[in-house]
């Protein structure tokens, strides 16, 4: 399980800074909740602890058992949902799956599919994503990041377009999650985003 560090840590868009002079720390095996409100930043800061942006100013540091982990390594090393993240429009969902279990590993065997079933998907396996709606194609992208074996989740607005069963199904699947790994919840100050006993960052 990874533990992640930031020092003096800035992000900017043009002249616009969208936070400046960070510090914090994830340790190994945690659950935080990044809050804040829209514009504030979280989505930014999400990119920057997957690895998927780079910082303005200071350092983000990725540590597995005691030993830093290059930035290069990091895509291999995490999962991530944001409802940003595009899914093949003209595969199905079977075939997003398969296509991904080509390149990563999830808990364990049968998991994803496991996770289909829960989710309510499972009857809809053969379905363009293009023919989802957006609260389905949510889903299916905790489905790729919550069952993906990986030592860092980060979940970007989770519960965006879920309806009260997808939430409710999103807040099971997390309770197990949590004590698989570190897990990351960036959240636009929705309760049910995250477990109650996670550590709130503010941005």
């Amino acid at each position: 399980m990874l533990k992640v560090e930031w020092n003096k840590l800035g992000k900017r868009f043009g002249l616009k800074w969208v936070f400046r002079d960070l510090n914090g720390v994830i340790p190994s095996g945690g659950h935080i909740v990044i809050k804040g409100s829209n514009g504030s930043g979280k989505s930014t800061f999400g990119k920057l602890l997957v690895g998927a942006t780079d910082a303005t100013e200071g350092d983000v540091v990725w540590t597995l058992s005691g030993e830093e982990i290059d930035i290069d390594e990091i895509p291999q090393k995490i999962a991530w949902s944001a409802p940003f993240i595009e899914v093949p429009e003209e595969m199905t969902i079977e075939e997003v799956i398969e296509f991904h279990n080509n390149f990563r590993k999830s808990w364990s065997e049968n998991f994803m599919n496991e996770l289909l079933v829960n989710s309510g998907l499972k009857s809809h396996s053969m379905a363009q994503v293009k023919t989802l709606s957006s609260g389905q194609k949510q889903r299916l992208r905790l489905i790729l990041a919550m069952g993906t074996k990986a030592d860092l989740v980060v979940l970007d607005e989770p519960c965006s377009n879920l309806d009260e069963s997808g939430i409710q199904w999103y807040g099971k699947e997390l309770e197990d999650l949590v004590n698989r790994t570190t897990v990351v919840v960036c959240s636009n100050n929705r309760p049910e985003e995250h477990l109650k006993g996670a550590v709130e960052i503010s941005l």
